[in-house]
């Protein structure tokens, strides 16, 4: 189940919709680093609350939901937390629907393919 943290209840419902629409149910966090930090398969962050997960312990499969594309800082933040991508909705909504699907689903690591 791919974990939310994010105070603002606009992007919460966003996040909300697309892991519905990719078959899931999401677990929330509103306050500093979670307990599942690191249990859960995908951490979407909301950029209100990066700068309270500076200093969180790293992992992969960690995206932080920018709110301003005009936002330069978005991107040191990105950095402070260890985030893999950078994304604005709604544009990336169809990726991100893909990427919790997958997450869920448990898609495994790229293999060689020998034909």
């Amino acid at each position: 189940m791919p974990l939310i943290v994010t105070e603002d209840e606009g992007l919460l419902d966003d996040l909300l919709r697309l892991c519905a629409a990719a078959g899931t149910r999401a677990e929330v966090a509103h306050r500093a680093v979670p307990g599942d930090w690191t249990a859960a398969p995908l951490v979407l962050v909301g950029d209100d609350c990066a700068g309270r997960l500076l200093g969180a312990p790293r992992r992969g499969g960690v995206l932080l939901v920018g709110g301003d594309l005009d936002d330069a800082a978005v991107w040191q933040r990105a950095l402070g937390i260890g985030a893999e991508h950078v994304l604005f909705l709604p544009d990336a909504e169809s990726w991100l629907v893909d990427r919790i699907a997958d997450a869920v689903e448990g898609a495994g690591a790229q293999a060689l393919t020998v034909g």
